[in-house]
């Protein structure tokens, strides 16, 4: 019983985060939406196909994509990762 209850703590706890995608601009939903596919392509590269390195990867690429501030950095960041898709501004 323990080691239920200890597992339903865990569960809850893991609802209440927030996926950083959800907290994207709206301005910014459009190129991120294009180009998400080269954003897991490109973690799972790094992360060598590991799901839980490769979801870290694409969190973290979500915070650092929506606190750039000017549409060449953000297209610069994506085409680091490998996209050129980019819609136009």
């Amino acid at each position: 019983m323990k080691s239920l209850s200890i597992a339903l703590l865990a569960l809850l706890g893991c609802s209440g985060a927030t996926n950083p995608e959800s907290t994207l601009p709206a301005a910014a939903r459009p190129a991120w939406d294009a180009c998400h596919d080269s954003v897991q392509r490109w973690c799972r590269e790094r992360n060598n196909g590991d799901p839980h390195g490769t979801a870290q990867c694409e969190d973290q690429a979500a915070v650092s994509y929506r606190d750039l501030t000017t549409d060449e950095a953000r297209e610069t960041f994506f085409r680091e990762r490998g996209c050129t898709a980019l819609p136009p501004h």
